[in-house]
């Protein structure tokens, strides 16, 4: 789990400026929207589908919230297998991490629950690990 000070996201806001600025250099293609504190998420933005937008210069706010899905809250107290399920069964890669106050707590990728089931994944190869007896 990613932790609520750590979470890359985008505050509706701010100038639009400041928003493409953001959309452009963001690390991530899903982003948590919120209207000036991260407590109040109105949704999760796919980054991809704005980019055509910020290259034209006609980004507006009613394009952001209209492109948003969502937010899929995942109670701090959800057992894994069972969120794990509850992901495939939702169709959600993201979820926002809530208490039992339905404050944020963090965000929670479906990469970050296989990684505590089956261990951290390499994006890294070893070529001489690859190769076959010839």
């Amino acid at each position: 789990m990613t932790p609520r000070a750590r979470i890359e996201s985008l505050d509706i806001s701010e100038s639009l400026e400041a928003i493409g600025r953001r959309l452009m250099t963001c690390h991530h293609y899903k982003l948590p929207v919120f209207e000036g504190d991260i407590a109040r998420v109105l949704g999760i933005l796919d980054v991809r589908k704005l980019l055509p937008l910020l290259d034209e210069q006609s980004l507006t706010a009613e394009q952001i919230r209209e492109t948003m899905v969502p937010p899929y809250c995942i109670p701090t107290s959800t057992p894994l297998l069972q969120q794990l399920q509850m992901s495939q069964d939702n169709r959600q890669r993201v979820g926002l991490v809530v208490d039992e106050h339905g404050d944020v707590r963090g965000l929670v990728t479906l990469e970050d629950t296989i990684e505590e089931i089956v261990g951290e994944f390499s994006t890294q190869t070893n070529a001489s690990g690859l190769r076959g007896t010839d």
